[in-house]
């Protein structure tokens, strides 16, 4: 599934740009902030979701939400969001709902990463990307064994 773009750096979409949300509170239908004391325990949950997927993409984030979390891995986070060089990734949960632990767990591990690498695989490059995981330390296979993590990778979408 592909993570919402913005069209312009005003204007973030999501991948449910286009269909209403059935319950969208009214805060948010009519374009304001909404504060979490307005959501608080009178809204679904897919309420709070909409809400917070509305005031990210109002704020430049692109925004990834799977549709269908029953094809997910168990326990991935509800949202990514995407701004600048920020990257969170967010459960949502209503107040009073504990966090299961699966999901605690994968919150747990992408609290701890220090690296990230951004790369486009393609079926011809097996290999390499076989050995990228086995290692896991693309940076070296870029650089040499004396290589350093850069800040960017360029990404062929070719």
């Amino acid at each position: 599934m592909m993570a919402s773009r913005p069209h312009a750096p005003d204007a973030p979409r999501s991948a449910t740009a286009g269909r209403e949300t059935a319950r969208r509170p009214k805060a948010v239908q009519q374009g304001d902030l909404v504060s979490v004391d307005v959501l608080r325990g009178r809204q679904s949950e897919a309420d709070f979701q909409a809400a917070v997927i509305e005031l990210a993409q109002k704020l430049g984030y692109w925004v990834y939400h799977p549709h269908r979390s029953d094809h997910s891995e168990s326990g991935w986070p509800d949202l990514v969001m995407l701004r600048d060089d920020l990257a969170l990734f967010v459960e949502l949960k209503r107040d009073g709902r504990p966090l299961p632990d699966d999901q605690a767990a994968v919150l747990a591990a992408l609290g701890v990463v220090q690296r990230v690498w951004v790369d486009c695989w393609r079926p011809a490059q097996w290999d390499h990307l076989a050995e990228i995981l086995e290692t896991g330390d693309p940076w070296r296979l870029m650089h040499g064994s004396g290589g350093r993590p850069v800040k960017k990778r360029s990404v062929d979408h070719a």
